[in-house]
């Protein structure tokens, strides 16, 4: 795959976040194949907070403490 040479930055995190996943699935030093990456990257999608809802957000601030949001 040509991904880190086309420049496109969210296709390369979509395609790290697919191949880690898929690594992590596989016992020991075991590498995924090409095709088992493909499924998981079909299910990875990338978002900004913006397009988050309220209820995703709060879930996700105790790991992001530099994004809490204001107290309205």
């Amino acid at each position: 795959m040509e991904i880190s040479r086309s420049g496109d930055f969210r296709k390369s995190l979509l395609f790290a976040t697919a191949a880690g996943t898929a690594k992590s699935i596989k016992p020991g030093t075991e590498i995924p194949e090409p095709e088992e990456i493909e499924k998981i990257l079909n299910k990875v999608s990338i978002k900004s907070i913006g397009e988050m809802d309220e209820k995703t957000k709060i879930s996700i601030l105790p790991e992001m403490p530099e994004k809490k949001l204001k107290a309205n």
